[in-house]
């Protein structure tokens, strides 16, 4: 799986290369998520994945390397975690970003199984 999507180079200097990177293939992910209307919970737009699978997309980073950024993303609040998981056995976290809220109007409404 490789990454998907542009690094900001505004984000990059001021966050560093790793975080930037995550935030942008997350960015790519959510976008695909909203464009299909898929993965809607508690007003925003998610991306559900497995840790291994979320390390493919990062090989250059070690596994703690990657835990440790994404948890540095979620304590700055640049990335949010959620757990919707529907089988217990899957083992994911569920993303998103600030930047992902929707807001239904009457004009945007359209009918989710939550």
């Amino acid at each position: 799986m490789e990454m998907v999507g542009r690094v900001k180079p505004s984000e990059a200097k001021l966050l560093g290369i790793n975080k930037s990177a995550i935030l942008c293939q997350f960015r790519a992910w959510l976008d695909a998520s909203k464009r299909g209307q898929m993965f809607f919970a508690d007003g925003y737009y998610w991306h559900p994945i497995q840790e291994k699978h979320l390390h493919r997309s990062f090989k250059y980073m070690s596994l703690e390397e990657l835990r440790n950024t994404v948890g540095e993303l979620v304590d700055d609040e640049l990335l949010i975690v959620g757990n919707y998981q529907i089988e217990l056995w899957e083992l994911e976290n569920w993303y998103t970003m600030p930047e992902f809220k929707h807001v239904r109007t009457t004009q945007n409404w359209r009918w989710n199984y939550e």
